[in-house]
């Protein structure tokens, strides 16, 4: 009966034994896969620590930058608007223009018929000097009169000098823009 006890202790013990190297060997791989790790860990910190000024450089750098941008995004928009008033004023400079040249050229038109009405057969053209006239010039009804044209004139120049100070903006904020573009 005493053996039993004892080679049961004995059994037990082995099998402690063998369960305490498993532990150690178990151990013993961990410590080393932890070494490993750390090792991995320290060598992570250090890529990092070197990386550091230079990430930190670039945040700098890009938060320059941001205003930068909302800068050119807001010149942009202004350049549109400009852009668009500067041609609705080429429009109305056009406009006017066309006006003018059409009460022009009406006035004179209106002129000739003038000096036609006073002509005599036999008798010289002022203009020419010619004593024949077989196709007399015709005051018409509709013709303008020197102070449409005037008139017309003036709006043509006031058209011109808005259009020049849109041009003058447009060019204004474009080299603005262009600038702010270059200094990225």
């Amino acid at each position: 009966a005493l053996e039993n006890p004892w080679l049961r202790t004995c059994g037990d013990l082995e099998k402690a034994e063998t369960s305490a190297k498993e532990l150690r060997k178990w151990l013993e791989e961990q410590t080393e896969l932890v070494k490993i790790e750390q090792k991995e860990l320290e060598e992570r910190k250090a890529e990092l620590a070197e990386k550091e000024p230079g990430l930190q450089a670039q945040i700098i750098r890009l938060s320059d930058l941001l205003p930068k941008f909302e800068r050119i995004r807001s010149l942009e928009e202004e350049f549109q608007k400009n852009a668009a008033a500067m041609e609705s004023c080429l429009q109305e400079c056009r406009k006017a223009s066309e006006e003018y040249e059409e009460r022009y050229q009406s006035y004179f038109a209106e002129q000739a018929g003038l000096l036609a009405k006073g002509l005599e057969e036999g008798i010289p053209c002022p203009v020419c000097g010619s004593v024949h006239h077989p196709k007399k010039a015709v005051m018409t009804p509709e013709a303008s009169g020197k102070e449409d044209v005037e008139r017309a004139k003036v709006r043509r120049d006031e058209a011109e000098k808005k259009r020049s100070k849109a041009v003058e903006q447009f060019q204004e904020v474009r080299a603005h823009l262009e600038s702010e573009r270059t200094q990225l």
